[in-house]
């Protein structure tokens, strides 16, 4: 659903674990996504969460999940806006 992929592989080109520490002591994943909604069912699926669908405000490029924390950021030259 939007996730860039690198050469037809399984995983986010763009999936990367923030060096920083945040929160108690977990890592914030960010995934880099071309459509204004994503979704998210947490990060070790079946542990996850339910799978909640998240749409970026307009003029927005990140949001974060309410229940993992995951990142979602707009990709470069990914509309910034949704236009029918």
């Amino acid at each position: 659903m939007g996730i860039i992929r690198p050469n037809g592989g399984s995983m986010p080109a763009s999936r990367e674990l923030r060096g920083a520490r945040e929160g108690i002591g977990m890592e914030k994943e960010i995934v880099t996504v071309t459509e204004r909604t994503v979704a998210c069912d947490g990060k070790d699926p079946p542990l996850g969460h339910p799978r909640v669908f998240l749409t970026f405000k307009p003029g927005s490029r990140e949001i974060v999940c309410p229940y993992c924390s995951r990142v979602f950021v707009l990709a470069e030259g990914a509309p910034a806006h949704a236009g029918h």
